[in-house]
């Protein structure tokens, strides 16, 4: 799947580079997003556990190619995630994952598809009558799908996401990996610069 990623977007920006003078009505964009996730990560013996919280997410966009009511970006991500599971009692567990991410996303009219391979750091600490403290790293494809409504430079829009990855067994001293699947609803905040790459980098350090 990252093979396949990357070589869509290569082919994005050989074959969309001399369209990028022509982006100036859209051009480079920023977006803030926070979000409700619900992450689940399931146990040898078929049972999961369940996390929610909060999350929060950053994201750059590139213009490849475009239209009217119509574009491609390259995208650089940042997202970070702030979960609990308190639904056994005394004993608690608290996780936070931050990590990057490249990918691509295809706008239409007001709406949006893309899909992001994110590298997340994770960890997990137990409290309560068992203590525990695990660190692991995890990576994977996180899909998403979305509408958008502009006014001016800036927009609001509204997202869903999914992500799928494993937790090794060697970070948890199970028998095998661990299945483990995040969803999140978003709100999100862009910014369009309405300028091209070249441009806002010459308005950034000058001519």
């Amino acid at each position: 799947m990252f093979r396949i990623s990357l070589f869509i977007l290569g082919s994005m920006v050989l074959g969309g580079l001399p369209a990028w003078a022509k982006l100036d009505s859209s051009g480079v964009k920023m977006e803030l997003s926070i979000g409700q996730p619900s992450l689940s990560i399931e146990n040898p013996d078929g049972t999961k556990a369940g996390y929610s919280g909060l999350s929060a997410m950053g994201r750059g966009f590139l213009p490849v190619f475009g239209g009217s009511g119509f574009r491609a970006d390259l995208t650089g991500t940042i997202k970070y995630l702030d979960l609990s599971n308190t639904a056994n009692g005394e004993q608690k567990e608290y996780a936070q994952y931050l990590g990057p991410g490249l990918g691509f996303q295809l706008t239409v009219s007001r709406f949006f598809i893309g899909a992001d391979y994110l590298y997340l750091k994770g960890r997990h600490s137990a409290v309560g009558p068992f203590v525990n403290h695990r660190e692991f790293d995890i990576s994977g494809v996180d899909i998403y799908a979305g509408v958008r409504i502009e006014f001016g430079t800036g927009s609001l829009g509204f997202a869903w996401s999914q992500m799928s990855s494993s937790v090794p067994a060697s970070s948890t001293n199970l028998s095998t990996d661990s299945p483990w699947k995040d969803q999140v609803y978003w709100l999100q905040f862009s910014y369009s610069f309405k300028t091209t790459p070249g441009n806002l980098v010459k308005s950034l350090f000058g001519k």
